[in-house]
């Protein structure tokens, strides 16, 4: 046993996204010892992995420029680490960078990228990886949008052991949240990513005591893809319940959301409320650009329009 081994090399992996700065900020704010930072970036250079150096021109003062969106890279500089970027982890450049570290676990938090076998078999120890959703269910870059489109109000957040798919290794552990009606999307993307740091720090003590535990996923599961407009339509079929609560949680697609009706189409842009109860003897009322529709069960109120 190595004399650090209750004091691993722990690399993280993330964006510039605000969900890798949040789960960064609080395994910093932990405690949790890290070597090294790894930033995925599309414009990382020919060279596969580039070592970040700060600015030093730049103001040392947060609030002279607000302007700028708080990142991950800033953050690990200002905790006294080195910063890596890379667009290649297949690339002998990035391993090598990793190996140098000879890391015992790495974390992942937010990366686009599927992990090569090469590249998880540098950590002793494995990675692991935060998924805002209940493995199996709803594997994929944006578990939260197919959560609300499935009209679930129960959801939560995995950490799991990384394998060369996407979201398919052993579960760590998971938590449950329950979503309240008309919750917004960024809303609950912060509650899942807050619960997931926390998940993630547990996890990290666990397995320092050498409790951490690998349960093989259920067979079943599901993959999907990121959001096309076709994914915006809904179904009288539903309930108006389970209509409001996808409309309100990802408006921020800014996306029309579309309802095919024997009569007409309904073009609707904005949830106001629903009635679990109500019924209004004919598929929808229109006034002006206010629409009620007749879902199962329930009545939707939304504002749209007619075609």
């Amino acid at each position: 046993m190595r004399a650090d081994s209750f004091n691993p090399r722990m690399l993280f992996f993330g964006t510039t996204s605000e969900t890798s700065f949040l789960v960064l900020s609080g395994l910093l704010a932990a405690d949790i010892s890290i070597s090294g930072v790894f930033v995925w970036s599309e414009t990382a250079g020919r060279a596969a992995v580039t070592q970040l150096a700060p600015d030093l021109k730049r103001s040392p003062l947060p609030l002279a420029e607000p302007f700028i969106r708080r990142s991950i890279i800033e953050l690990a500089w200002n905790a006294g680490l080195p910063v890596f970027a890379t667009n290649n982890l297949k690339a002998p450049a990035l391993l090598k960078q990793v190996a140098e570290f000879q890391p015992d676990i790495a974390c992942v938090a937010c990366f686009p990228q599927r992990m090569p076998p090469q590249l998880l078999a540098l950590p002793q120890q494995g990675f692991l990886n935060v998924h805002p959703s209940l493995l199996p269910a709803h594997r994929g870059p944006v578990p939260l949008f197919w959560t609300f489109q499935a009209g679930e109000i129960k959801t939560g957040v995995t950490v799991h052991w990384m394998d060369a798919s996407f979201d398919t290794g052993p579960i760590a552990l998971q938590a449950t949240i329950e979503l309240p009606d008309g919750i917004s999307y960024q809303a609950a993307d912060q509650q899942l990513w807050e619960r997931g740091t926390a998940l993630l720090i547990e996890a990290l003590q666990a397995r320092r005591a050498g409790t951490l535990a690998r349960h093989a996923q259920p067979p079943q599961g599901t993959y999907e893809p990121w959001p096309q407009a076709e994914h915006f339509i809904l179904s009288s079929q539903w309930s108006a319940q389970r209509a409001f609560n996808f409309m309100r949680g990802t408006s921020n697609w800014q996306q029309l959301f579309l309802l095919q009706l024997p009569e007409a189409t309904l073009e609707l842009a904005q949830a106001r409320s629903y009635h679990s109860e109500e019924t209004l003897g004919q598929p929808f009322v229109a006034s002006s650009n206010e629409l009620w529709i007749q879902f199962t069960p329930g009545v939707l109120h939304a504002r749209g329009l007619i075609h």
